[in-house]
């Protein structure tokens, strides 16, 4: 499915693709990014997550996986997804954010 390429005065998303793995690697082996997110990734882990979020954009138009810029430099990942309560279907309209940002 089609995601729109994002963009603010400052920040420009593109649609994450496999040329971003290794974006998410550097991102998901720092301790502090991952503190709160069930600590620090091995690159094994990051590339099955990133097959999962590939897979995952093509399910709800509009919806999906972001990789940010900022003057040409890879900022961080953004997430906008249905919001997946344990017991609870999706709710139509209804979207969950998320980000995770480099320290520098």
């Amino acid at each position: 499915m089609f995601q729109a390429i994002l963009h603010t005065e400052r920040a420009h998303l593109i649609p994450l693709s496999d040329e971003h793995l290794d974006h998410q690697v550097e991102l998901d082996a720092d301790p502090e990014v991952m503190r709160y997110l069930g600590g620090v990734r091995r690159r094994e882990q990051v590339e099955t997550e990133h097959r999962e979020f590939l897979a995952e954009a093509d399910r709800i138009a509009g919806l999906g996986y972001w990789a940010g810029f900022t003057e040409g430099n890879f900022a961080g990942c953004w997430i906008l997804r249905p919001p997946e309560p344990d017991d609870q279907e999706p709710v139509e309209g209804q979207a969950e954010l998320g980000y995770r940002l480099l320290r520098r």
